[in-house]
């Protein structure tokens, strides 16, 4: 699986130093997950992150409560697979998140939102074979990562692995492409 749509270079600079909100920075990762091209750029980020740092400031030591919460997580077992192929960062929110609560959203189209991501709406959106969602706009800015099935938004076709954002600026009204359903794991960062 090769992703077309990515996110913009400083989105990735800021997912690799930290700063991006939690919506979002699920958002990303699950895509790097996905998308070789994308993980490597981020490793390289951090990378260099990591050595600007380590070159540039004083070593502080860790606290006793971060050094015990990092322990703590390394005796957790991992979080197992929620389903199907969906991308590791996805599957420990789902994980942590509990049961989803589906609810319909328009004709073919429900979504099953994930609490912990203040300030933001993050939910699974599943739609099936030929359902649309009615023109609009965002408050903000939206991020929407395929991962099963494909959307067509105007004149493009995305599939499992690419992501997009719309904001303010664009009116858009996806559709399912193809004749399979599609999940998507969308973040409006203006909730």
């Amino acid at each position: 699986m090769t992703a077309t749509a990515h996110p913009p270079q400083a989105m990735i600079a800021d997912y690799a130093a930290g700063r991006l909100s939690r919506g979002m920075t699920l958002a990303v990762a699950a895509h790097v997950s996905l998308c070789r091209a994308c993980r490597d750029r981020a490793a390289r980020l951090v990378t260099l992150c990591g050595t600007l740092f380590a070159t540039c400031a004083e070593p502080v030591p860790p606290s006793q409560q971060c050094l015990a919460a990092t322990l703590a997580r390394l005796d957790k077992p991992s979080a197992p697979k929620f389903r199907g192929d969906l991308p590791a960062p996805l599957c420990g929110c789902l994980a942590a998140s509990g049961a989803l609560a589906w609810l319909p959203s328009g004709p073919g189209i429900s979504r099953a939102r994930l609490d912990g991501f203040p300030g933001e709406e993050v939910a699974l959106v599943r739609a099936e074979d030929g359902a649309r969602v009615p023109a609009h706009r965002h408050a903000g800015l939206e991020a929407t990562l395929v991962l099963e099935g494909g959307i067509r938004d105007g004149d493009r076709t995305y599939c499992c692995g690419d992501i997009v954002f719309c904001d303010q600026t664009v009116e858009h009204s996806p559709e399912v492409a193809g004749r399979k359903p599609c999940l998507c794991l969308v973040v409006d960062a203006a909730a």
